[in-house]
């Protein structure tokens, strides 16, 4: 009888063990500016322990799963103060952010933004670790209102000197719902190019040397919770027939690049596009310097002519967790800029099984019912493993 009892007990020690183990706690939630409840798109959510975290999607919603729970939530966004949240259960967060206090500039011999960017510049370049990250990017196109494409990937990135410099794809779906009348730029590669922090491209924000196609001026300084001062930045950048106009956010106590924001225009004979961009950077734990943290991208193009089309394609890219070099360095990698990556990331079967469960950044409620509609007639293309 004891031995039976012993038996019964053990069972149950294994299978409370396997249902925690294998317990999955979905934190949803939606985070609004605490004045007037406008929804913040880009608000970084992160567990305080394991780092686990996701970002606000366009309609302020987010998404977080976790394995464990009290968990302590750590909400930030660079013009808010930041907030600690404690989850005890999984439940609905409706979180208000306290817009920072605004500090307007000194007033000072020569141009104090140009100041602030060379140091920026020299705190990057004396960044020389290799760090890799799991990574997840997601693009939806559209002509005119109407969907046309949806490509999600995880990858392993290897990032170095402020760049992307190898990467290994993991998992990708793909679908193309009906022909488009115009074809995009590569959203892909092109978001890898703006996770540069520097690069001497004419239009790029930020440049190793700051030349006579800038032009930088102090707005004013945000004050931080413990103190800090991030500078905001107006940047200008003229070219003969492109442009970048946008704010720059800099925290000025430790030279760290905070946020870049703006818009790229580009025009020609046929067509006018412009490109919005939002840059986020964190702080990395072993150097203490600044490293990508996530960027929303959306893209759009207009035609010329008698019939005026719209084409828009919107992406994310955030950088998740960080892992061992040995792990990536066991893997066979490519160059993210070569052109044959495509053909590597579209070259297997889709799973389904795969993707219920792993989502990064929470689809908005259009979004998932395209999905599921993708789902339900067997779109979906490529699982590249």
């Amino acid at each position: 009888m004891q031995f039976i009892r012993f038996v019964f007990l053990l069972i149950f020690i294994i299978s409370s063990f396997s249902s925690n183990l294998y317990s999955q706690f979905v934190i949803k939630g939606i985070v609004k500016d605490s004045s007037d409840k406008a929804l913040l798109i880009g608000a970084s959510i992160r567990d305080e322990v394991l780092g686990k975290g996701t970002v606000t999607n366009e309609n302020g919603e987010f998404e977080l799963i976790l394995e464990s729970l009290p968990s302590n939530l750590v909400i930030s966004h660079v013009s808010y103060q930041t907030k600690k949240v404690k989850v005890n259960v999984s439940d609905f967060l409706t979180v208000n952010l306290t817009q920072r206090t605004i500090l307007l500039p000194e007033i000072v011999v020569g141009n104090e933004a140009e100041k602030i960017m060379n140091e920026v510049i020299k705190n990057v370049s004396r960044d020389k670790d290799t760090y890799n990250y799991k990574a997840f990017f997601q693009k939806i196109s559209l002509d005119g209102d109407t969907f046309t494409k949806i490509h999600e990937l995880f990858f392993d990135v290897q990032y170095k000197n402020g760049g992307v410099q190898r990467i290994h794809p993991t998992n990708s779906r793909y679908a193309e719902l009906t022909n488009q009348r115009f074809e995009h730029v590569n959203l892909f590669r092109q978001s890898l190019y703006y996770v540069r922090m520097i690069d001497s491209t004419l239009n790029f924000p930020i440049s190793p040397q700051l030349q006579n196609t800038r032009s930088y001026k102090l707005d004013s300084y945000l004050l931080t919770e413990t103190g800090n001062r991030i500078a905001v930045i107006n940047c200008k950048i003229i070219s003969n027939s492109s442009s970048f106009v946008g704010q720059i956010f800099v925290d000025t106590d430790i030279n760290s690049l905070q946020r870049i924001e703006g818009t790229f225009y580009d025009e020609n004979q046929l067509v006018q596009s412009q490109t919005e961009i939002v840059l986020n950077y964190r702080i990395n734990e072993k150097s203490g310097l600044a490293s990508f943290d996530h960027l929303q991208l959306i893209y759009t193009l207009q035609t010329k002519g008698i019939e005026q089309l719209t084409f828009t394609e919107k992406a994310w890219l955030l950088f998740l967790e960080e892992f061992p070099k040995e792990q990536f360095e066991n893997t066979k990698s490519y160059s993210p800029f070569q052109k044959s990556i495509q053909k590597k990331i579209k070259q297997t079967p889709y799973s389904s099984q795969f993707w219920n469960t792993n989502i990064p950044i929470k689809h908005t409620n259009i979004s998932q019912e395209v999905i599921q509609e993708i789902e339900k007639n067997g779109l979906f293309k490529s699982n590249y493993n």
